[in-house]
Protein backbone atom coordinates (compact mmCIF):
# COMPACT_ATOMS: atom_id res chain seq x y z
CA UNK A 1 0.00 0.00 0.00
CA UNK A 2 2.82 2.60 1.10
CA UNK A 3 4.48 1.83 -2.58
CA UNK A 4 1.43 2.49 -4.16
CA UNK A 5 0.77 5.79 -2.11
CA UNK A 6 4.32 7.05 -3.41
CA UNK A 7 3.52 5.99 -6.90
CA UNK A 8 0.05 8.13 -6.72
CA UNK A 9 2.43 11.13 -5.77
CA UNK A 10 4.76 10.85 -8.30
CA UNK A 11 2.33 10.46 -10.95
CA UNK A 12 0.52 14.02 -9.10
CA UNK A 13 3.77 15.88 -9.33
CA UNK A 14 4.51 14.65 -12.82
CA UNK A 15 0.73 15.74 -13.95
CA UNK A 16 1.62 18.97 -12.22
CA UNK A 17 4.59 19.86 -13.73
CA UNK A 18 1.86 19.51 -17.72
CA UNK A 19 -0.88 21.83 -15.95
CA UNK A 20 -1.81 25.27 -17.09
CA UNK A 21 -4.97 25.49 -16.40
CA UNK A 22 -5.08 29.12 -14.62
CA UNK A 23 -8.38 30.95 -12.42
CA UNK A 24 -7.43 33.99 -10.41
CA UNK A 25 -8.73 33.53 -7.07
CA UNK A 26 -10.51 30.15 -6.80
CA UNK A 27 -9.08 26.50 -6.20
CA UNK A 28 -9.91 23.84 -8.77
CA UNK A 29 -9.25 20.08 -7.46
CA UNK A 30 -10.09 17.29 -10.59
CA UNK A 31 -11.06 14.09 -9.90
CA UNK A 32 -8.64 11.39 -11.40
CA UNK A 33 -11.55 8.63 -11.69
CA UNK A 34 -14.49 11.05 -12.87
CA UNK A 35 -13.06 14.10 -14.67
CA UNK A 36 -15.90 15.97 -14.95
CA UNK A 37 -15.98 15.70 -11.11
CA UNK A 38 -14.77 18.74 -9.73
CA UNK A 39 -14.70 20.21 -5.96
CA UNK A 40 -13.57 24.15 -5.95
CA UNK A 41 -12.53 26.88 -2.90
CA UNK A 42 -12.62 30.24 -3.21
CA UNK A 43 -10.03 32.28 -1.16
CA UNK A 44 -13.25 33.68 0.81
CA UNK A 45 -13.93 29.95 1.55
CA UNK A 46 -17.17 29.43 -0.98
CA UNK A 47 -16.74 25.91 -1.75
CA UNK A 48 -18.90 23.64 -4.59
CA UNK A 49 -19.01 19.82 -5.63
CA UNK A 50 -20.27 19.49 -9.04
CA UNK A 51 -21.79 22.90 -9.57
CA UNK A 52 -23.68 22.45 -6.05
CA UNK A 53 -22.55 25.12 -3.14
CA UNK A 54 -21.67 24.20 0.19
CA UNK A 55 -21.63 26.66 3.31
CA UNK A 56 -17.83 26.29 4.43
CA UNK A 57 -16.47 28.53 7.11
CA UNK A 58 -12.63 29.31 7.34
CA UNK A 59 -10.38 30.18 9.63
CA UNK A 60 -9.60 33.79 10.94
CA UNK A 61 -6.40 35.78 10.72
CA UNK A 62 -5.45 34.94 14.19
CA UNK A 63 -5.58 31.28 14.05
CA UNK A 64 -2.84 29.25 14.04
CA UNK A 65 -4.80 27.12 11.97
CA UNK A 66 -5.21 27.76 7.52
CA UNK A 67 -8.91 25.60 7.37
CA UNK A 68 -12.00 24.89 5.64
CA UNK A 69 -14.69 23.52 7.33
CA UNK A 70 -17.85 22.44 5.59
CA UNK A 71 -20.29 19.29 6.22
CA UNK A 72 -18.60 17.39 2.84
CA UNK A 73 -14.55 18.61 3.18
CA UNK A 74 -12.29 19.63 5.87
CA UNK A 75 -8.72 20.83 6.39
CA UNK A 76 -6.82 22.26 9.01
CA UNK A 77 -3.53 22.61 8.66
CA UNK A 78 -0.81 24.29 10.40
CA UNK A 79 0.13 28.17 9.48
CA UNK A 80 3.94 27.54 11.07
CA UNK A 81 3.70 23.92 9.43
CA UNK A 82 7.40 23.15 10.32
CA UNK A 83 7.39 23.86 14.02
CA UNK A 84 5.30 20.45 14.28
CA UNK A 85 4.18 17.43 13.30
CA UNK A 86 0.98 16.53 14.68
CA UNK A 87 -2.21 18.15 15.82
CA UNK A 88 -5.50 17.64 16.75
CA UNK A 89 -8.55 19.62 15.67
CA UNK A 90 -12.53 18.82 15.69
CA UNK A 91 -11.27 14.85 16.51
CA UNK A 92 -9.34 14.23 13.81
CA UNK A 93 -5.60 13.57 14.07
CA UNK A 94 -3.71 15.16 11.66
CA UNK A 95 0.31 14.00 11.24
CA UNK A 96 2.45 14.97 8.85
CA UNK A 97 4.06 11.91 7.73
CA UNK A 98 7.17 13.49 5.49
CA UNK A 99 7.78 16.64 3.92
CA UNK A 100 10.40 17.40 1.09
CA UNK A 101 11.45 20.05 -1.20
CA UNK A 102 9.80 19.24 -4.85
CA UNK A 103 9.78 21.58 -8.04
CA UNK A 104 5.79 21.23 -8.42
CA UNK A 105 4.22 22.67 -11.66
CA UNK A 106 7.82 22.25 -13.97
CA UNK A 107 9.48 25.57 -12.24
CA UNK A 108 12.74 24.82 -11.74
CA UNK A 109 11.82 26.28 -8.33
CA UNK A 110 11.93 24.07 -5.25
CA UNK A 111 8.49 23.63 -2.82
CA UNK A 112 8.28 22.30 0.61
CA UNK A 113 5.86 19.84 0.22
CA UNK A 114 4.24 17.75 3.14
CA UNK A 115 2.59 14.69 2.71
CA UNK A 116 -0.31 14.74 5.62
CA UNK A 117 -2.60 12.30 7.28
CA UNK A 118 -5.80 12.87 8.73
CA UNK A 119 -7.73 10.16 10.66
CA UNK A 120 -10.77 10.10 12.29
CA UNK A 121 -11.99 6.67 13.62
CA UNK A 122 -11.86 4.60 10.72
CA UNK A 123 -11.91 7.40 7.99
CA UNK A 124 -8.49 8.48 6.52
CA UNK A 125 -7.83 11.35 3.93
CA UNK A 126 -4.23 11.92 3.22
CA UNK A 127 -3.51 15.40 1.76
CA UNK A 128 -0.31 16.92 -0.13
CA UNK A 129 0.43 20.46 0.82
CA UNK A 130 3.32 23.31 -0.59
CA UNK A 131 3.93 25.99 2.22
CA UNK A 132 3.71 28.39 -1.34
CA UNK A 133 0.87 26.62 -3.57
CA UNK A 134 -1.79 25.73 -0.79
CA UNK A 135 -3.54 22.38 -0.84
CA UNK A 136 -2.29 20.41 -3.90
CA UNK A 137 -4.31 16.90 -3.74
CA UNK A 138 -5.83 14.78 -1.35
CA UNK A 139 -7.17 11.56 -1.59
CA UNK A 140 -8.92 8.56 0.75
CA UNK A 141 -9.56 4.97 0.43
CA UNK A 142 -13.32 4.57 -0.08
CA UNK A 143 -15.02 0.72 -0.96
CA UNK A 144 -14.81 2.13 -4.79
CA UNK A 145 -11.09 2.15 -4.47
CA UNK A 146 -8.81 5.65 -3.50
CA UNK A 147 -11.21 8.81 -4.53
CA UNK A 148 -8.25 11.21 -5.60
CA UNK A 149 -8.80 14.66 -6.71
CA UNK A 150 -5.72 16.79 -7.96
CA UNK A 151 -5.25 20.63 -8.19
CA UNK A 152 -5.98 21.92 -11.79
CA UNK A 153 -4.76 25.43 -11.56
CA UNK A 154 -1.71 27.06 -10.31
CA UNK A 155 -2.33 27.91 -6.38
CA UNK A 156 -4.63 25.70 -3.96
CA UNK A 157 -6.05 26.31 -1.15
CA UNK A 158 -4.04 28.16 1.56
CA UNK A 159 -1.12 29.12 -1.16
CA UNK A 160 0.65 32.29 -0.07
CA UNK A 161 -0.74 35.70 -1.60
CA UNK A 162 2.18 35.43 -3.67
CA UNK A 163 1.47 32.46 -5.53
CA UNK A 164 -1.85 34.05 -6.60
CA UNK A 165 0.72 37.11 -7.69
CA UNK A 166 2.53 34.22 -10.01
CA UNK A 167 -0.79 32.68 -11.77
CA UNK A 168 -1.73 36.76 -12.55
CA UNK A 169 1.91 36.55 -14.30
CA UNK A 170 1.19 33.05 -15.58
CA UNK A 171 -2.25 34.31 -17.49
CA UNK A 172 -0.59 36.99 -18.71
CA UNK A 173 2.32 35.19 -20.36
CA UNK A 174 -0.50 32.48 -21.35
CA UNK A 175 -2.42 35.35 -23.11
CA UNK A 176 0.61 37.02 -24.92
CA UNK A 177 1.68 33.59 -26.30
CA UNK A 178 -1.45 33.33 -27.50
CA UNK A 179 -1.83 36.86 -29.01
CA UNK A 180 1.39 36.48 -30.75
CA UNK A 181 0.80 33.07 -32.21
CA UNK A 182 -2.10 34.29 -33.39
CA UNK A 183 0.28 36.85 -35.20
CA UNK A 184 2.01 34.10 -37.08
CA UNK A 185 -1.11 32.66 -38.70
Amino acid sequence: MQSLLKSVLYIFLLLMAFCNKVYSGESYYRSIQYPNKTFSISKNGDMTLIGLAYDASTCNEDSKFLCINSSIFNFYVLKNIGEQTSWIVDGVNYKVLSNALYPVFGNTEKDNVYYIKGTKGLAEITYLFSEERGLLMFYSETENGLSIYILSNFCGFGALNKCWGKEERQLKLTEHKSIGSEKKK
